[in-house]
């Protein structure tokens, strides 16, 4: 009995591994449907969309959200964000903004990211650092618009509500 179990266990385990394995996310240029970029003579930022790619069955898959950042001098992309959603929709053509030389930004749903280095680094926020907007899954980014100086605006849009969002350090934080 106690090597029945056992076996049972092991098998159990290596079909866990096996099924998630078949279920890792794979990026492929067929299945790219949109793309924004901005470029500056610092860096580029990018978001490319990819529609789910589903290991077993045909269920209606959503989307991947790609956000890729290079240096002018680099040839390579470098990740820094992927936003997964149920539908694939295309990208708001303001979600990808460059500031000035080193500072950018892009949002997507719930993600806000920014970088003040050109691309190297870059800072991730999501609404589960706001108390009032964690638990609210009808909330996202609607609009972002940061100035020069810091300063900025984040318009969230919810079901019953519509806050604005400020911040004055790029939005590495924001607040209400």
């Amino acid at each position: 009995m106690t090597f029945m179990s056992s076996l049972s266990r092991t098998t159990l385990i290596v079909l866990t591994l096996v099924t998630l394995g078949g279920c890792r996310t794979s990026f492929k240029s067929e299945d790219i449907f949109s793309t924004e970029q901005r470029d500056n003579a610092s860096f580029s930022v990018k978001i490319t969309a990819y529609r789910e790619r589903r290991s077993f069955g045909h269920v209606l898959g959503g989307a991947y959200y790609v956000f890729e950042a290079k240096k002018r001098d680099e040839p390579n992309w470098k990740r820094f964000l992927v936003v997964a959603y149920d539908d694939p929709e295309p990208i708001d053509k303001n979600s990808i903004a460059l500031v000035n030389e080193k500072t950018g930004y892009g949002f997507m749903h719930k993600k806000f990211a920014v970088t003040t280095d050109a691309g190297s680094t870059w800072s991730i926020w999501d609404f589960s650092k706001i108390d009032s907007l964690k638990d609210d899954r009808s909330c996202w980014i609607q609009k972002v618009n940061i100035g020069e100086n810091g300063s900025g605006a984040m318009e969230v849009k919810c079901n019953k509500s519509a806050p604005i969002l400020s911040t004055k350090d790029f939005g590495v934080t924001w607040k209400e």
